[in-house]
């Protein structure tokens, strides 16, 4: 039988030597004979939401929200909950943020950008999000896993990321929140690197009127400092521009492993965001192998001035297209050749066979007159003898 939402979640125990969790009952570890301490019950966990959400576990937390995996009970179908943390339901403001990103990312309906399937308010008055579920993992996650990542493999995640970004900037809403951490790359069977946008709940809609412009008013920063646009860390009005910044942090971060600025303080790195040029490739890694045409298109939409960046994101996702295809071509002709198998009978060998070089059609005809030269010597020596 399933909980509901008046069920009281079980707390568990935790062994402080060998981080082993054990029943509520158990007040011993059966190992070392240590005291148990209770692990503090979260509040969701075992409840049923809406009478069709059952939530299962904690799988994320944020700043002001925290997500779960549940299961549709009627679908039988795994999906995403984000709910606000429970101290902050009652704060209007919070509320207000956590519909307008319910809002903004209901609104959008493309492939790289996260669904959502329902959005509600439970009896106690927590509002909360359904989407799916993802099984992958952030474009963070792998950099900090693998290190710098190679740019023919980056390339097409950050055209995937562009691409959804240009859709929620054609209807109106800016994300403010770019960062490979909200960049999941999702294994499909048509793509092992499948991109999805994740967390608007920065998002700023430009249609928003009444209490939802209060959100949004100039002055305010929010944000992450390392993403950052200048005009964000100054508190100024923002549009696009500021995504395109935001998204050149994440593309310099993915080649590099480390953004352009990483400072021991926050307001350190939030006065370089806002006078320092960002540093070139070969400044972070001498040894980083950024092709100098994709290095300029990074560079640029980290410009200080919004004006003398990118001005829209699909002129950033063209960019990136043409640059592909431009180095994926040059990669086949100079790296891929036709391959031929000689018969076992003849000791078979895999031989790369190159192009067969091209004759110089200016020496054709000296070979000709040569031959002719010869032919009539030849036959005016029989003619004398």
């Amino acid at each position: 039988m399933p909980a509901t939402d008046d069920a009281v979640p079980t707390a568990r125990r935790v062994c402080l030597v060998c981080q082993e969790q054990f029943l509520p009952e158990q007040r011993h570890c059966p190992k070392d004979g240590t005291v148990l301490v209770a692990i503090a019950a979260d509040p969701y966990t075992g409840k049923t939401i809406a009478e069709r959400y059952e939530i299962e576990e904690l799988i994320g937390s944020g700043g002001t929200s925290v997500v779960y995996r549940a299961l549709h009970l009627q679908l039988r179908r795994t999906v995403a909950i984000k709910m606000l943390k429970s101290h902050l339901v009652t704060d209007e403001e919070s509320k207000l943020r956590f519909e307008q990103e319910a809002r903004a990312v209901s609104s959008l309906t493309h492939p790289n950008v996260i669904t959502v399937y329902d959005v509600g308010v439970t009896k106690y008055g927590e509002p909360y999000i359904v989407m799916e579920h993802l099984q992958g993992g952030s474009l963070f996650e792998a950099v900090k896993e693998s290190g710098p990542m190679p740019w023919r493999r980056a390339l097409p995640i950050f055209v995937q990321a562009c691409s959804a970004l240009a859709h929620a900037h054609k209807k109106d809403i800016v994300h403010r929140d770019v960062k490979p951490s909200n960049i999941m790359i999702v294994p499909t069977d048509d793509d092992p690197e499948f991109v999805k946008i994740v967390d608007f709940g920065l998002a700023k809609l430009r249609s928003l009127t009444g209490a939802g412009q209060r959100l949004t008013k100039t002055g305010e920063v929010f944000g992450s400092p390392q993403y950052m646009s200048p005009e964000q860390c100054t508190g100024k009005a923002l549009d696009q521009r500021t995504d395109i910044y935001s998204m050149g942090v994440a593309m310099f971060e993915a080649l590099a492993a480390r953004p352009p600025f990483r400072e021991k303080t926050t307001i350190e790195t939030l006065r370089r965001q806002i006078k320092d040029p960002a540093p070139k490739f070969s400044e972070v890694d001498p040894d980083l192998v950024v092709p100098p045409p994709l290095e300029y298109i990074i560079l640029k939409c980290l410009a200080k001035n919004p004006d003398d960046r990118y001005q829209k994101m699909e002129q950033l996702r063209s960019e990136l297209e043409a640059f592909a295809k431009r180095s994926i071509g040059t990669t086949q002709n100079n790296l891929v050749k036709p391959v031929l198998i000689l018969p076992k009978e003849q000791n078979a060998v895999a031989i790369a066979v190159s192009p067969p070089a091209k004759e110089p059609g200016n020496l054709k005809m000296p070979i000709i007159i040569v031959l002719s030269l010869l032919l009539a010597l030849a036959a005016f020596k029989l003619f004398v003898h």
